[in-house]
């Protein structure tokens, strides 16, 4: 992942303009990499930080090619918390309608139409 890391600090930081006129000039020359790899090396280095933030405990030694498959992970996770944000919304919603009182109306079913 330390190359991953040099080529994202060198693209974000655009150090590669003293010497190339583009990123993709400079990695296909200095590695022989199409732009599409190097991005996406630097998209798993990414995904990794952001795992690691959300306190995923990683190897030491993990390659870019070990990271790609935890995407999906990244992808649940965020799919998860909405779930769950919309499931705290609907208990707070049915919350609010049992207190408007229905029970109490001999009219009341309990049934929605």
């Amino acid at each position: 992942m330390r190359v991953a890391e040099a080529l994202s600090e060198i693209r974000r930081r655009r150090l590669y303009r003293e010497f190339y006129v583009s990123f993709a000039d400079y990695v296909r020359t200095e590695f022989a990499l199409a732009l599409s790899s190097a991005n996406s090396i630097i998209n798993s280095f990414d995904l990794a930080q952001g795992l690691i933030a959300d306190g995923v405990k990683l190897p030491r030694d993990i390659t870019p090619t070990a990271v790609r498959p935890l995407a999906m992970l990244s992808e649940f996770r965020r799919v998860t918390d909405e779930l769950l944000a919309i499931c705290a919304k609907l208990e707070s919603l049915a919350v609010s309608v049992d207190n408007l009182g229905f029970e109490s109306d001999p009219a009341y079913t309990g049934r929605i139409g």
